[in-house]
Formats: structure tokens, sequence, C-alpha cells
């Protein structure tokens, strides 16, 4: 990672920041990383057609919270989706990484669990490269 000078910021959007190398992982040789999925989820939350006037079916859940929820104990993941309304929502978006690590980004697998709160059913979408 470049440092902060030479990576401009490109877009800030809600609660995401993308930067210019985050761009580079768009590219087919590199890996999606964590802020080019908070964006998208960002997007989809807030200003998408797809969730317009849906803000109670859909829930985006970040990669770092999903990360969080992973590595926390039962009760602190229940405090946390307890604050994200998530029983209130029929759908919960969650962006899997491999990485089993606390305190370290890392990670070389994407997979996106799709949770059906109301019907208590579940999707999983694995994509490898």
């Amino acid at each position: 990672m470049s440092s902060l000078a030479s990576d401009p910021i490109l877009v800030s959007y809600h609660d995401s920041i993308v930067r210019s190398s985050n761009l580079k992982t768009l590219d087919n040789s590199n890996w999606l990383d964590d802020s080019i999925i908070t964006f998208a989820f960002e997007y989809l939350q807030y200003d998408s057609k797809f969730t317009k006037n849906h803000d109670q079916i859909f829930a985006f859940v970040s990669p770092p919270v999903v990360q969080l929820l992973k590595m926390t104990d039962d009760s602190f993941a229940e405090q946390l989706l307890q604050s994200i309304e998530f029983t209130n929502k029929r759908f919960l978006f969650l962006p899997i990484n491999d990485n089993k690590q606390v305190t370290v980004f890392g990670g070389t697998h994407w997979s996106l669990l799709i949770l059906s709160i109301q019907s208590n059913t579940y999707d999983f979408i694995e994509r490898k490269k």
C-alpha cells in the first residue's frame, strides 16, 4: 500500500472511502478489497434503484463488521447484529473473507452469504479466482 499522500481519496460516500489504490483491485489480476465492497454495499443500501424505498427489506453488512462477527464471541456478535436491526430486515448480505486473523488484513477468497431472516434460509455464493 502506498503512502496516504500518494494515494488520494477518489470517493467518500457515507461510511466508505475509495482511494486510487483501491481501484487497482478491480483489475482482473488483483483481489477485490474491502473498500470496494464497502462502497458497493453503501451504494446499494442508500442510492440504487434496487433498494430505493426498500430499506426495511435489505441490510448490507460491511466487510469490517462481518470480520468482527466472525472473530468475536456470541454475545458481542448478537449486540452488533441488534445494532443494525437485522430482525427487521428480510435479507442480510454478508461478504465473508477467509482471513482467520483478527489483527492483520488478508485473506485470499471472498464469498457472499445471503440470509433470509423471515424464512430462516440462506444462500452461499462462492467465487474462486
